[in-house]
C-alpha cells in the first residue's frame, strides 16, 4: 500500500478555525465524500490509521485475486484502449486529471480567500472589494462545500435564490464574474479539468439591456441640497458641521461627476478654495490623486461657502478611542433621513434618491437605490452638453472619452436643464452696496435662474429666504436702470430672455432658441 493510497488526516480553514476530515472514497459521480471530525484533529488521526490497518489487511487478498476477478474487465480495457493506441495507465491518468483537482480538495470559502489574495496586486481597490463581495455570496451561499463538487445545476439554484430581484444589467456581470473565476479557478488547479469546459460554461447568462443613463432634473437637485442646508441649521454645531460635511460630498458628485467613494474620501487637505485647487482619488486608489481642473463656479461658491460653515469631512469622533465616523455611510444616512421626510410631508420621492424593494441574497426583504450612479450620471450629460467635448467631461469626472462618447451623447434634450443644473448656487446671500449695479443680461438671467431656485426652496430655512429676499432686491435694482449702449431698460432686455427660455414651445439646441412648430419635430 503506497502512501498515496493511505488514508490520511486534512485540514483545512474557515473564518479563522481548523478543520480536520478524512477522505473515504468517492460516490457515484467521482466526488470526495468524508468523515468529518470538525476541530477534533486526534480524532481525525485515529480514525485514518483504523481505516489504513483494514484497507492493509484487505490488500493481500485483493492483489492476489485480481487476476481471477478483474481480469475480464483489464483485458477488455487493455483491448479497447489499443485500438486508438492508448494503455490502460493513460486512461487512468486521464481519469485523475479530468476528475480531481492537482491542488487537492478545497472547499468554497478557501478558493475564494485563494484567489483574492492572488489578485490583490492585478487589480484596482474597489475592483478588488468588488469582487471580494461576490465570492464571499458564494461562500455564504455553498459554505463549506468542495469548489470541485459544484456542478451547474448547483449554480443554477445560487444564482436564482440570490438574483431573485436582479435584472439582466445586474445578472449580466455576477454571472459573468463567476465564469471567469471558475476558469481561474480551472487554470490553477483548483477544480477538474473537464476538456476545458467549468460547470459555469453550462450557466445561461443574458446580455445587457442598452439604454441611456437616467438624468437628474435640476429642480430635484436644489429641492435636495437645499433641504441639507435647511437641515444644518436647525442643528447644534456638531450636528450641523457633520450635515455640511455631506453637502460637500454631494457637490462634488453632482457638479464634478466624482464617483461617490471618491467624493466622500476627499477632506478639506484636498481643496483649496483660495487658488482653486481640487484633488481626489484616482479611481480604484486608495491614496494616489488627481487634479480636477477647470471646475464649474458653482462649485466653488459651494465649497468656500461650507468651508465657512465649517463643514466636517473626516468624520467625528464616535469614542473614546478616537474612532471616527465614515462619510459615505454618514451621506446614505442623511439621504435617507430626506427621503423619509418627504414621505411624511406626503410628497413623490425624486427619482435622485427613489429605492426599490427586493430580496437579498439571504432571501431577505431589503431596500436598494433605484437609479445607481444617477447623480453622476447627470454631471456628465449636462456638462457634455454645454462643453461638446467628451475629453474635457471625462477629464473632470475621471473616466474615459470612449465611455463619455458612447454612453451620454445626445441623452439630454434641451440644454436649458444643463444651464439649470449648473445655476443652483449656495443660499449665501450676496450684497451688492452700490446704488448702481453693474452686471451684463447674461449675468442677471444668472441671478433670476438662482432666485428661482431658491423661491421653491425659502420654507427649509431663514438663510435661504434671506438669500432669495436680497436677490430679489439686487436683480429689481437693475432692472430699473437703462443700458447707456442699447438704451433699452434692463428690464425689457432680461424679460425677453426670460421669454425665450421659459417657454415650453422653445428648445435650446446647440446655444440657440428652437421653435416647435409641429408635434414630433423634436
Amino acid at each position: 500500500m503506497s502512501d498515496t493510497d493511505k488514508f490520511q488526516a486534512t485540514s483545512y480553514k474557515s473564518k479563522g478555525n481548523e478543520y480536520w476530515r478524512v477522505r473515504i472514497g468517492y460516490n457515484d459521480k467521482g466526488n470526495a465524500q468524508y468523515e468529518s471530525f470538525k476541530t477534533d484533529q486526534k480524532a481525525a488521526e485515529k480514525y485514518a490509521e483504523r481505516l489504513n490497518v483494514r484497507a492493509k489487511a484487505k490488500q493481500k487478498g485483493s492483489l492476489e485475486s485480481i487476476s481471477q476477478e478483474d481480469a475480464i474487465d483489464l483485458r477488455w480495457a487493455i483491448e479497447k484502449m489499443g485500438e486508438y493506441g492508448a494503455t490502460v495507465k493513460d486512461a487512468a491518468q486521464w481519469y485523475i486529471n479530468t476528475k480531481f483537482p492537482a491542488k487537492g480538495n478545497k472547499t468554497v470559502r478557501e478558493c475564494g480567500e485563494i484567489y483574492i489574495a492572488h489578485r490583490k496586486n492585478e487589480v484596482k481597490a474597489n475592483t478588488l472589494e468588488a469582487y471580494a463581495k461576490k465570492l464571499e455570496k458564494l461562500s455564504d451561499y455553498f459554505e463549506e462545500k468542495l469548489i470541485n463538487e459544484i456542478n451547474t445545476e448547483d449554480l443554477n439554484k445560487y444564482f436564482d435564490t440570490v438574483g431573485k430581484e436582479w435584472n439582466k444589467n445586474t445578472e449580466n456581470p455576477n454571472k459573468s464574474f463567476i465564469k471567469l473565476y471558475f476558469r481561474w479557478l480551472q487554470k490553477h488547479g483548483y477544480i477538474n479539468r473537464m476538456g476545458g469546459l467549468t460547470a459555469m460554461d453550462f450557466v445561461s447568462i443574458p446580455s445587457k439591456v442598452d439604454g441611456t443613463p437616467k438624468l437628474a432634473t435640476p429642480e430635484e437637485a436644489a429641492e435636495m441640497l437645499y433641504w441639507f442646508c435647511g437641515e444644518a441649521d436647525k442643528k447644534g454645531k456638531l450636528r450641523a458641521e457633520s450635515i455640511r460635511g455631506s453637502i460637500v460630498h454631494l457637490v462634488l458628485i453632482l457638479f464634478c461627476g466624482i464617483r461617490r467613494y471618491e467624493a466622500c474620501q476627499t477632506t478639506w487637505k484636498n481643496i483649496d478654495t483660495n487658488r482653486g485647487i481640487l484633488r481626489v482619488l484616482k479611481e480604484g486608489s486608495k491614496r494616489r490623486r488627481r487634479r480636477v481642473n477647470k471646475v464649474e463656479q458653482n462649485v466653488w461658491s459651494w465649497l468656500k461657502y461650507l468651508e465657512n460653515k465649517g463643514a466636517l469631512l473626516e468624520g467625528y469622533t464616535k469614542d473614546e478611542k478616537g474612532n471616527t465616523s465614515d462619510p459615505q455611510r454618514r451621506l446614505h444616512y442623511r439621504t435617507k433621513q430626506y427621503r423619509k421626510h418627504l414621505e411624511e410631508q406626503g410628497k413623490a420621492i425624486p427619482e435622485i434618491i427613489a429605492t426599490i424593494e427586493g430580496l437579498n441574497y439571504k432571501g431577505e426583504k431589503d431596500v436598494k437605490i433605484k437609479n445607481q450612479n444617477m447623480m453622476r450620471h447627470s454631471f456628465i450629460s449636462y456638462h457634455m452638453t454645454i462643453y461638446k467635448k467628451a475629453g474635457y467631461t471625462a477629464s473632470v469626472a475621471g473616466n474615459s472619452e470612449r465611455e463619455v462618447e458612447g454612453t451620454y451623447v445626445e441623452v439630454v434634450e434641451d440644454q436649458r436643464d444643463a444651464i439649470v443644473w449648473f445655476g443652483i448656487y449656495p443660499p449665501e446671500e450676496v450684497v451688492i452696496e452700490k446704488e448702481e449695479i453693474e452686471m451684463s443680461v447674461d449675468e442677471a438671467f444668472k441671478m433670476h435662474l438662482r432666485k428661482k431656485l431658491l423661491s421653491k426652496n425659502t420654507d427649509k430655512s431663514e438663510e435661504i429666504a434671506k438669500t432669495h429676499a436680497a436677490l430679489s432686491i439686487d436683480l429689481a435694482k437693475w432692472e430699473k436702470e437703462l443700458n447707456l449702449e442699447t438704451g433699452i431698460l434692463n428690464m425689457n432686455a432680461l424679460a425677453k430672455k426670460i421669454e425665450w427660455f421659459d417657454d415650453p414651445k422653445v428648445k435650446f439646441i446647440d446655444g440657440s432658441p428652437m421653435i416647435k412648430t409641429h408635434e414630433g419635430d423634436w
